[in-house]
């Protein structure tokens, strides 16, 4: 499989959905997106491997995919069946394309229960630059424009229309850049939620986002 990162562990990210007030500690939900290296592709053994990585008891896992084969013309329908038969939601990526590790943006929910959209920013010039001078922090130095976030709105809308929680993060660690981000993407969806209207009388209306 070439050289994996450390037990597929980089980038681990842990988000915590407690329960609503009053707080009750054996209700909280732990989710973990495991962000697998790009040496795993869509080979056979490494499907297996894959599955073997995320597999732990009481834990709601999903799953980044970091090589470009999971979702090719040929891959991607069986991709997506294996995260639904495993019940892995697939963590839905914004990041730099034309790479070995690029994933295209795609909205696709593989578990009815949670989505989780990932931004890492679309700085080319260091994604796969590992340098020992390079700090870390420089492949995520990228701060979206609104044009940008604005693509991934209608995309975060669907999903969360097809699950029952929706999780976006924010990757572009550098400085402010994605406490910013979020800020101007969570007003832009609100916006989009003001504009929703729930009692227009259209044939087929859909139901409103997740929240």
């Amino acid at each position: 499989v070439g050289q994996e990162a450390p037990a597929c562990l980089e980038g681990l990210a842990v988000t915590l959905r407690l329960a609503r007030p009053p707080f009750h500690p054996q209700r909280a939900a732990v989710r973990i997106a495991r962000q697998l290296a790009p040496a795993l592709d869509d080979r056979r053994v490494q499907r297996r491997r894959a599955q073997d990585r995320v597999r732990r008891p009481r834990l709601q896992a999903a799953v980044e995919l970091r090589n470009a084969t999971w979702f090719n013309d040929k891959n991607i329908e069986r991709t997506l069946r294996f995260l639904e038969d495993e019940g892995l939601p697939l963590v839905m990526v914004d990041g730099p394309q034309g790479f070995k590790s690029s994933v295209p943006p795609i909205v696709a929910t593989t578990n009815p229960e949670l989505a989780i959209v990932r931004f890492h920013g679309r700085r080319t010039a260091t994604w796969e630059r590992m340098a020992r001078d390079l700090p870390t922090v420089e492949r995520f130095r990228y701060l979206y424009d609104r044009a940008e976030l604005g693509e991934w709105v209608p995309r975060i809308v669907q999903a969360a229309r097809q699950v029952e929680d929706t999780h976006v993060l924010m990757n572009n660690c550098y400085a402010n850049y994605g406490s910013t981000n979020a800020r101007e993407l969570a007003a832009m969806l609100a916006e989009e939620l003001d504009a929703w209207q729930p009692n227009a009388d259209v044939e087929g209306e859909p139901e409103p986002p997740a929240s």
